[in-house]
């Protein structure tokens, strides 16, 4: 399974996007790769982000603040270099790739919606669907809010926390997917030995036949 993990850092959720963290991974062969870039806002900063997520991203590299701002604008400069990472990490997966996020409305899906916008992707480029592992998250019974309470749950951090910085947040997410699908895939494995080793049925487009 090919997958790419994202998440971003905006002014507000609605405001302009200033941070993309990204991790993809390719689990069959345990290739990683990993995107992580900033550039200034160019607007009036919201206070909550200003206290909570301006510091967290002090050490990550921020983009060449040097461009023409009328032909691109910071935010545009950081979807372009995004937009580069996110379609060579679709053309490894050979046009199979798993897109997934944190609570992605608004945030990454008007990512996708403004690198639309800006011309930066085709109509059809971007992921269909965006998997949300908010919502997997509520089916087991865990809080769909937070990915950080869930890895300190069931201990699967594996860096330091650092909340709000786009990669971390990322990897996290990523944590959180794979923890989930494992966890899904022995519950089916339970319910087929419970049937008795006579069980079929079409899982995530996989037949199991026991």
């Amino acid at each position: 399974m090919k997958i790419l993990s994202i998440d971003a850092e905006t002014n507000g959720l609605y405001g302009q996007i200033f941070a993309i963290g990204a991790v993809y991974r390719d689990s069959e062969t345990g290739e990683e790769n990993k995107f992580i870039k900033k550039v200034s806002i160019e607007e009036e900063i919201n206070s909550w982000v200003l206290q909570n997520v301006v510091p967290q991203l002090e050490d990550v590299e921020q983009l060449d603040t040097t461009v023409d701002h009328d032909t691109y604008g910071m935010e545009k400069l950081l979807l372009k270099e995004f937009t580069d990472f996110y379609k060579e990490c679709k053309r490894k997966s050979g046009n199979d790739l798993t897109v997934i996020g944190h609570m992605v409305c608004p945030v990454e899906a008007n990512l996708f919606i403004k690198m639309r916008k800006y011309n930066l992707i085709e109509e059809f480029e971007g992921p269909y669907p965006l998997h949300d592992i908010a919502s997997m998250m509520l089916m087991f019974g865990e809080n769909p809010t937070s990915v950080d309470l869930y890895v300190k749950k069931y201990n699967l951090l594996k860096s330091d926390f650092k909340p709000h910085n786009p990669l971390f947040d990322a990897e996290q997410a990523l944590e959180v997917f794979r923890d989930l699908k494992l966890r899904q895939i022995e519950i089916e494995l339970t319910e087929m030995v419970n049937k008795g080793g006579k069980y079929e049925k079409v899982t995530r487009g996989i037949w199991y036949s026991l």
